[in-house]
């Protein structure tokens, strides 16, 4: 006797492809964008930017850049 029933790949995979199938007439009624796409995940900073926007803004004004 196991503690977890063996899965039935099979019918997993069919109710799987039942619901994705699914999911774009769910998305049109709901009215609500739907993403199906896993979140990267990074351990990089999100900040890139390197340059000093107070210099930025006072060559924009000098300039009319």
């Amino acid at each position: 006797m196991t503690l977890i029933p063996e899965l039935d790949y099979k019918q997993t995979k069919d109710n799987a492809r039942s619901t994705l199938k699914k999911c774009r007439s769910w998305q049109r009624m709901s009215g609500i964008s739907v993403s199906l796409e896993s979140p990267v995940i990074t351990d990089m900073p999100r900040n890139t930017s390197n340059t000093n926007k107070l210099e930025r803004k006072m060559i924009k004004l000098k300039f009319g850049i």
